[in-house]
């Protein structure tokens, strides 16, 4: 470091952040390439024009731009089998709450990850609840060529949204042709659903719920369906 997002095109926004951590787009690679990114949680350093800094475990300082960072704040209101992004897995993943601590208030959540369920214990301001709106860190999808993409809101200025798409590749999308995936209920056996490991979303029904809830087995109406279970914010009710 430092690592300086020098090929960002997106909006540029002046972040105000008031916490000690924050949510921040940072690249995959070691040396300074954003060419595959993630929503990871960082500790907070300060703000530098339409920059923020942040500060990865490593110590190593990452120039991220304002409108790809969230404050990260206590999530309030959350129960059992919510969905959540967690801070998991050295970068992100959507969870489901399994359990709420009465006194500390921390929480149990499951998500899937490498191809099985796992398990974390996490603070409330570990988490972002996710209320199938378009939002940071949300599930989300919208049409290019005729066809569903899905990807995860990674920020923006209201007006141009900044999405990884299913390889964790940057995609501007205006904010107006983004939906919100509905992820947070939990679907059951027999819903018909629009779902997509890899590529865009195409129709098909669940023929399991696995886990519950953090995936689902599926069923396309077209085409081969995978063998294998679908993490669940990859699975959404019929868009259209």
């Amino acid at each position: 470091g430092p690592f300086h997002f020098t090929e960002y095109a997106g909006p540029k926004v002046k972040a105000k952040i008031d916490t000690q951590k924050v949510w921040a787009i940072e690249p995959v690679g070691e040396k300074n390439e954003w060419d595959l990114l993630k929503i990871m949680r960082e500790d907070f350093g300060r703000i530098e024009g339409d920059e923020v800094v942040v500060k990865h475990f490593d110590g190593a300082e990452i120039f991220v731009p304002g409108a790809l960072v969230l404050a990260a704040k206590p999530a309030v209101g959350l129960k059992k089998g919510d969905a959540v992004m967690a801070d998991v897995a050295a970068a992100n993943a959507h969870a489901r709450v399994v359990s709420i601590d009465a006194g500390s208030g921390s929480l149990a959540v499951k998500y899937w990850w490498a191809g099985s369920a796992s398990d974390a214990k996490l603070e409330p301001d570990q988490v972002v609840k996710m209320d199938d709106k378009v939002s940071y860190g949300a599930a989300v999808a919208w049409k290019k060529d005729g066809a569903w993409q899905r990807g995860q809101l990674a920020g923006g200025d209201g007006k141009t949204a900044f999405v990884l798409d299913g390889d964790d590749r940057a995609a501007l999308v205006p904010f107006k042709e983004l939906v919100a995936m509905r992820i947070a209920r939990l679907l059951k056996k027999g819903d018909k659903v629009w779902a997509s490991d890899f590529g865009p979303l195409v129709p098909g029904k669940i023929t399991d719920v696995v886990d519950g809830g953090v995936a689902y087995k599926v069923k396309l109406d077209k085409g081969a369906s995978p063998k294998d279970p679908i993490a669940f914010d990859k699975v959404t009710a019929p868009l259209e």
